[in-house]
């Protein structure tokens, strides 16, 4: 197998290439009319291309994404290595509109491609860039803590944003076993630690525009070690469920 960088003709249309050939049916094709992403060659004038970072803007509603880049401003290709073990491609691009504004003014990436002679790449996103992690609650943490977050920073995440789709729990699921105490919960593990004390009275703690509530995350934050943590609010998560109040049970944040 090897990486080359050679002159291209696809659809018409010529340009610069990396290309990687480990003798199989199909190759890993980098080619700048596409802005450089990485695409699978399978013959008969069929590629295949992954995903790629992209995002929006509410403000302008724009689409920032490395296919918007036709000049390629920002859109690179390099082989790293290139041997009978394995070839590696660095292909690093930014999100931009189509007026080449960048989202947020520095929004970048990079995909680092390890290919094998048995054609398998593997493809790493992580190193480098801003990193979302979504998850459906946070109940003790340290499962999140300890295995996802640990390892995105342990593999080289320049940034991590947690993003929560309830409010923080309050009490433990009166239909199961997962967590015995509301004091094993992450919530109220921020707010002992706050007070000193565990408490009954946890409006406050529910409610996004008091003080309570913004020390109990920034305290949930600095625990789990990410760059930025927001939860869904009540009425947010019952909108988004879609079901009247009633129809809902909400003990986990109300307790009745």
């Amino acid at each position: 197998m090897h990486a080359m960088e050679t002159r291209l003709e696809f659809s018409g249309e010529l340009g610069h290439a990396i290309v990687v050939d480990c003798d199989k049916p199909w190759r890993f094709v980098f080619w700048d009319k596409a802005q450089y992403i990485g695409c699978v060659d399978v013959g008969e004038g069929v590629w295949f291309t992954p995903e790629w970072c992209e995002t929006n803007s509410p403000n302008d509603l724009h689409c920032y994404e490395p296919i918007m880049d036709k000049q390629l401003r920002w859109s690179k290709v390099q082989i790293l290595e290139s041997g009978p073990a394995r070839a590696r491609v660095r292909w690093t691009y930014a999100l931009n509109d189509m007026r080449y504004r960048i989202f947020h003014g520095d929004t970048h990436a990079e995909e680092i491609y390890t290919i094998y002679p048995d054609g398998i790449a593997v493809r790493e996103v992580i190193r480098g860039n801003r990193m979302v992690v979504c998850d459906d609650s946070i109940v003790r943490g340290t499962q999140l803590k300890n295995f996802t977050i640990k390892k995105l920073w342990n593999n080289g995440a320049r940034e991590i944003h947690l993003r929560v789709a309830c409010p923080p729990l309050m009490y433990p699921c009166i239909y199961g076993s997962s967590t015995r105490t509301k004091g094993e919960l992450a919530a109220r593990k921020a707010i002992r630690s706050l007070t000193g004390r565990d408490r009954e009275g946890i409006a406050p703690y529910l409610n996004p525009r008091t003080r309570a509530y913004r020390e109990m995350v920034e305290w949930i934050r600095k625990d789990l070690n990410v760059t930025s943590l927001k939860y869904l609010t009540i009425d947010e998560m019952i909108d988004a469920i879609g079901l009247p109040e009633e129809d809902l049970c909400l003990y986990c944040w109300r307790g009745c």
